[in-house]
């Protein structure tokens, strides 16, 4: 596994998943479950994401990639809420992708 590589060849390198704002609230308690049962260090949230919200109103909103920034802010502050949550607070959290 990952944290037993970690753990016999470099024990101090913290160990983060980094999840995209486009999971669902189930796919999140998973992820959630995972992290606190294998001692993950922390998480990086919400990166980016695939989808176009209805609100884009560049001309380049039709291009294919990973969207970040303020289009999605208020769904990347809500996927750190929720994660928390689920955490319990108890895993370090770094927001990114539209913070």
């Amino acid at each position: 596994s990952t944290m037993k590589a970690r753990d016999e060849y470099a024990s101090h390198a913290p160990v983060y998943v980094k999840i995209a704002p486009d999971l669902s609230l189930s796919e999140m308690e998973d992820v959630a479950a995972v992290v606190m049962e294998t001692g993950i260090d922390g998480m990086i949230v919400s990166n980016t994401t695939n989808a176009r919200p209805e609100s884009l109103v560049s001309p380049n909103k039709r291009e294919v990639g990973g969207l970040s920034g303020a289009p999605i802010k208020n769904r990347s502050t809500e996927c750190i809420r929720t994660m928390y949550k689920l955490t319990n607070g108890t895993i370090p959290i770094i927001g990114v992708g539209g913070v």
